[in-house]
């Protein structure tokens, strides 16, 4: 089944996921990245998409709170992801396991299991470093490395405007990835930084691993919503088969390889080892400010199979 979206059953009602209904109970609902505040996505007024179906072609959404509501296919969402009991009992023993204190700092409650896989643009950068940034980008100062983020660039809320994917380029600043991206004309909710984001501004971000919330059903789904704002299907009406929908597409096509490109442990010769920005290093055997090491290319195209089998189960 691989990377997907959760079901209304699975993050609303009594029958929702215990995590689910734990971290609502301890005060967190759910959250927009700053990517996805640059993109358009409001906590305010906005809603997440499931792969729930209902009558008249339409998805059962919910708000961040937890409260359902009904979208059109081809209106702009965010989305939380889904990894399934397939792909996270193989995973979960690499997975890297949050600290109480890093879980206080989220705001999670600490006794809920929180673990790392993959990484996705999340967090804008601080206005001193998005500055050199820009600067370094505008000299042609500034490398790249060969990681990309796709996202769609179609005008939002454009009846029969496709998907126009746009790549954007992963670039290193002190070890650090980041990439660069333009908040569209719906940008207006506070990122991270309590900047709000101008419409045709660049804003620089930086990929971070993704937090996944453990439930005990096997199931992990993310902490917040890294994804949006994008479209559920583009001819606007849902048959209920979520396989063939457009985000299910772009979850298969470019989601799933570019959330692995970095900061994904496994397991190999009994060394823990992580995919990087530089490809592949050992985290028992290097500190964060060490230079990275090299493994041979045999155990990072091992890396690259193990995780595209995974996720395409």
């Amino acid at each position: 089944m691989g990377l997907t979206l959760p079901t209304l059953e699975q993050v609303s009602g009594d029958n929702a996921l215990d995590v689910i209904k734990q971290s609502r109970a301890s005060g967190r609902n759910t959250q927009l990245t700053d990517l996805v505040k640059i993109f358009g996505g409001n906590p305010a007024n906005g809603s997440l998409w499931t792969a729930s179906f209902y009558n008249n072609g339409n998805v059962r959404n919910i708000t961040m709170n937890g409260h359902e509501t009904l979208e059109a296919p081809y209106q702009w969402e965010s989305a939380q992801l889904v990894l399934p009991p397939s792909i996270t009992s193989k995973i979960g023993g690499v997975a890297r396991s949050l600290s109480f204190k890093e879980k206080v700092l989220k705001g999670v409650d600490p006794e809920i299991e929180v673990r790392q896989y993959g990484g996705y643009p999340q967090t804008v950068g601080c206005y001193t470093i998005s500055k050199k940034l820009e600067r370094y980008f505008n000299d042609r100062n500034l490398q790249t490395i060969d990681n990309y983020y796709t996202f769609d660039r179609a005008i939002p809320f454009t009846m029969g405007n496709y998907f126009k994917p746009v790549a954007h380029p992963e670039c290193r600043y002190n070890g650090q990835p980041y990439i660069r991206v333009i908040a569209n004309e719906l940008a207006h909710a506070e990122m991270s930084n309590g900047e709000t984001p101008k419409a045709g501004e660049p804003y620089w971000v930086k990929v971070q691993p993704i937090d996944w919330l453990v439930d005990k059903s096997g199931y992990w789904i993310t902490l917040d919503a890294p994804l949006g704002t994008l479209r559920f299907h583009y001819d606007n009406y849902y048959d209920n088969d979520f396989g063939k929908t457009d985000i299910k597409k772009y979850l298969d096509d470019y989601v799933t390889p570019q959330m692995l490109q970095n900061y994904n442990a496994f397991m190999s010769q009994d060394i823990l080892i992580r995919m990087t920005p530089w490809g592949v290093q050992s985290i028992s055997r290097m500190l964060p400010e060490e230079e990275p090491t090299h493994p041979s290319s045999t155990l990072i195209e091992k890396a690259a199979k193990i995780f595209t089998r995974l996720m395409h189960e």
